[in-house]
């Protein structure tokens, strides 16, 4: 009698413990399918969770840009893919970069539209000062587009000790987006030479295509930092063109009112 109670009881042990393996399988299926709706996948330890939706409204400076970008931003290219982690690999960086640019890619925006020029043109300053107007380095180039003094006095920026025009933002991006004109004119309106040729200099662009007997940028022999130059301005823009794809939030810039 007591054997069989017990193996009774035992039955009723394991039937207990078969039911709730199954509860058990279907709350965790239903956890795993409710996961499905929220993706916690990271790029560089940011979650998507904490992005922005990718707005492309022209209501905003981004989304205006974005439509506005004319170059490929060649993100099969392994220097652009390079670049890309680059900037993602320090968010807060990039976070700072892109907060310090909200008083002035409103103005350079409506000034490339105005030129018919490439929108990534905007984002120079990003790689140049990480828009800082009184940026400066030890080659003498200063300001938001790090003017170099001869380029400036060329492009009738008044360099005077006390009154030096290109720390100021209205005076400097006329000159450096005149001067873009005149780049894209002298390459035909190859802007990847164009952007190459603001870092190092026409000449020597000009003297890489001579000897490369080809106008395809990524075959010239240029100075390693305009090697690096380029693909990191297209990796940039391509971060501002798909923000959310890169887990990148950026700064809210709304169109200032247009006179």
């Amino acid at each position: 009698m007591t054997c069989s109670l017990f193996s009774g009881i035992l039955r009723a042990m394991q039937q207990v413990i078969s039911v709730s393996k199954y509860i058990l399988f279907i709350v965790l299926s239903c956890l795993f399918l409710l996961a499905g709706d929220f993706v916690y996948t990271t790029v560089t330890g940011v979650s998507i969770l904490d992005t922005v939706i990718d707005d492309t409204s022209d209501s905003t400076v981004w989304g205006s840009m974005r439509r506005e970008f004319m170059l490929d931003h060649q993100v099969d290219s392994a220097r652009v893919r390079i670049e890309i982690r680059k900037w993602l690999a320090d968010p807060d960086r990039l976070n700072h970069i892109l907060k310090a640019a909200i008083p002035y890619i409103d103005f350079i925006h409506q000034e490339t539209q105005e030129k018919g020029l490439p929108a990534e043109l905007a984002l120079i300053p990003v790689i140049e000062s990480e828009f800082n107007p009184n940026d400066h380095s030890n080659k003498g180039a200063v300001g938001l587009w790090q003017l170099m003094p001869q380029t400036a006095r060329e492009l009738g920026v008044k360099t005077r000790s006390g009154h030096d025009e290109r720390r100021n933002v209205t005076a400097s991006t006329l000159a450096a987006l005149t001067y873009f004109q005149d780049l894209g004119q002298m390459f035909h309106g190859n802007w990847l030479l164009a952007i190459a040729a603001y870092n190092c200099g026409q000449a020597k662009v000009a003297h890489a295509l001579t000897r490369a007997g080809t106008d395809d940028f990524w075959m010239l022999h240029l100075p390693l930092e305009t090697r690096l130059y380029v693909p990191r301005l297209l990796a940039i823009a391509e971060i501002v063109k798909n923000p959310a794809k890169y887990g990148v939030q950026l700064p809210a810039v709304s169109h200032a009112e247009r006179k």
